[in-house]
């Protein structure tokens, strides 16, 4: 890995995807919110699948794969959205192909948004965004690179080793009608700036698509209180740190495991989902807000396990979370 041309970096020349306008989207409403619907988010760095660098204790990808997609099945339950850092085409290729072994032809159960970051189409990392066409309607997706000033080329920014990138999505529930906006990314490993300035660029980016609710999912290469982490929770809240142990599953804490079994140092934890400001916690009453059409409830936060049978599926846990989100009679009282 970093070669010039290799699946990390940036080619000689340089990719340059023109911006797509994004529609105008109806914000929420009594009509338009009226629906309830429960969803849950999977969140999941795979590691790269290069094979010229294996690291102590790491398995091939084809000695891994398995084991991440088959966690991806048995915990992507209805309205699931799931969420891949670092993989590459044939990886991201491989789930889709697993997941949808069983699909009639032409009408795959999943499907998958998102672009590599070294030419914007195929090659580099990606972060893409998978769900079920059945359950969620595409209105609109994009990825950027996260630098000063040239998000739509594909270049490294301020201190970043790699071109760094994001991809979101406005999508739209079937059955409910509810938008929800997402995002993913996965900040450098290297630069504290650029990490802080992601956050910032990020937000900015994101926070005024419309009047639904956004979340952001991610490797931040950031602990909590960590610069580029204080940014994400002006904005956000960490969804680890609002929900209480009752409805909590799985590991406390570590989202990063590495492969030699050892804890890693400054590595504790920095895999996040972030959810909105007005998030209600479950000891908090839904539609509280007299302004608000809808209410937004986490109900659930899993760190799930990664080693079976003596493989690491990855150097990082999957991160879960459970929301419930429903329309609100702003002339009635509050829900106890």
């Amino acid at each position: 890995p970093g070669l010039p041309g290799s699946a990390l970096t940036a080619p000689q020349s340089v990719a340059v995807v023109p911006e797509p306008a994004y529609p105008e989207i109806a914000g929420p409403s009594p009509q338009t919110a009226a629906g309830h619907v429960a969803f849950r988010f999977y969140s999941h760095n795979v590691k790269n699948g290069l094979h010229d660098d294996l690291v102590p204790g790491e398995m091939p990808w084809d000695m891994r794969k398995r084991l991440v997609i088959n966690s991806i099945k048995f915990n992507a339950v209805a309205n699931s959205v799931v969420f891949l850092q670092e993989p590459l085409k044939f990886q991201l290729d491989d789930i889709l192909a697993d997941l949808n072994y069983l699909s009639a032809p032409g009408t795959p159960e999943w499907v998958a948004v998102g672009s590599g970051r070294v030419d914007g189409k195929d090659v580099g990392e990606h972060v893409p965004i998978l769900f079920r066409p059945a359950e969620w309607t595409v209105v609109f997706n994009d990825t950027f690179w996260l630098n000063d000033g040239a998000t739509r080329m594909a270049v490294a920014g301020w201190d970043a080793k790699y071109p760094r990138i994001a991809t979101y999505a406005t999508l739209k529930h079937a059955l409910s009608g509810h938008h929800i906006n997402v995002a993913n990314t996965h900040f450098d490993h290297k630069g504290k700036t650029a990490r802080r300035e992601s956050a910032l660029l990020l937000v900015a980016k994101l926070r005024s698509l419309n009047l639904w609710p956004l979340f952001v999912m991610g490797d931040l290469n950031s602990q909590p209180g960590d610069a580029s982490h204080r940014e994400m929770t002006k904005a956000f809240v960490d969804v680890h740190d609002h929900v209480p142990d009752f409805s909590r599953y799985g590991h406390l804490d570590y989202t990063v495991t590495g492969f030699s079994g050892k804890y890693l140092k400054d590595a504790k934890r920095i895999d996040y989902i972030f959810a909105p400001k007005d998030t209600r916690r479950l000891s908090e009453p839904m539609c509280a807000d007299p302004a608000l059409p809808y209410s937004l409830q986490v109900v659930g936060y899993g760190l799930l396990h990664s080693k079976f049978g003596g493989v690491y599926m990855s150097d990082h846990r999957p991160v879960v979370a459970d929301f419930v989100m429903k329309g609100c009679d702003l002339g009635q009282a509050t829900d106890a």
